[in-house]
């Protein structure tokens, strides 16, 4: 429990272990959106908190529903957010590597099962990750100013068969504009591991998503577009041409219930 605006706050979940899909996906997320504020002393300051836009609410809801039922989402001039004042979840979620001030840290994988570590990295993608049409091509990266850190999942992609590629933008000393519309040098290099090629596309989507329950829909849904407008639109690619439909029918996937999931053939 933790005394906050003079009521006890009853946490169901801290952080305390990594068990479940939903405990690594949101050790994931708070990787690459969470700001966890860790300060003892006169000022003490025990603080977690995650923004998403606002779009995003409904997820932000179910993992609210996760850590406490006496806590509720807040809405701010951009964004809805979470916010959790509790030492112990605090001092937790440092010792599994979500780090105060972490933007300028060098991070690690977490030590947890290594069965829910896609999960895990599905987390960190719907944080730092994109999806996006480059001409008619589906593109998809995970971002992250520690090198090291991308290499490690990079190993783990590559260990599952998917062919990935990591680049550096150089920004140090460099003057950027920020979300605030001011620009600022305090820059580090930013560092993309890329995944392009339709196939890998197909296996990477199938890793992440492949019996999940929880993710970003707004994410998932620009797969499955594609997915969806590759099929509809009849031009497919597929390592036999003769066995794409003439009246090609429209791909329907659910991902809580199927386990057929589309394909990406379309990258070069």
């Amino acid at each position: 429990m933790r005394k906050r605006s003079d009521k006890w706050v009853k946490y169901n979940y801290i952080f305390n272990s990594i068990n479940t899909e939903t405990e690594a996906y949101m050790l994931g997320l708070l990787y690459a959106d969470g700001c966890v504020s860790y300060k003892e002393g006169r000022t003490r300051n025990y603080q977690v908190l995650l923004h998403l836009q606002k779009q995003d609410k409904e997820l932000l809801d179910k993992l609210n529903s996760y850590i406490s039922n006496e806590t509720t989402v807040v809405e701010s001039k951009s964004t809805f957010y979470l916010r959790f004042s509790s030492k112990e979840m605090c001092g937790n979620l440092i010792k599994l590597g979500c780090l105060s001030n972490k933007t300028y840290k060098t991070l690690s994988l977490p030590f947890i099962n290594p069965e829910l570590i896609r999960h895990f990295i599905r987390g960190y993608f719907d944080g730092d990750g994109t999806v996006y049409i480059d001409r008619k091509w589906l593109r998809t990266n995970i971002c992250s100013v520690s090198l090291s850190f991308l290499e490690e999942i990079k190993v783990i992609l590559e260990n599952t068969g998917i062919q990935c590629r990591i680049n550096t933008e150089k920004r140090k000393n460099k003057s950027f504009r920020t979300p605030q519309n001011t620009y600022s040098t305090n820059c580090m290099d930013m560092h993309r591991l890329f995944v392009t090629k339709g196939k890998e596309i197909d296996k990477f989507f199938q890793y992440m998503y492949q019996d999940s329950t929880i993710f970003l829909t707004r994410k998932h849904n620009k797969f499955i577009d594609y997915a969806n407008r590759e099929v509809n639109d009849g031009y497919k690619k597929t390592s036999s041409p003769q066995s794409i439909d003439t009246e090609p029918k429209k791909l329907e996937y659910n991902v809580s219930t199927s386990t057929q999931l589309p394909t990406f053939y379309g990258g070069r």
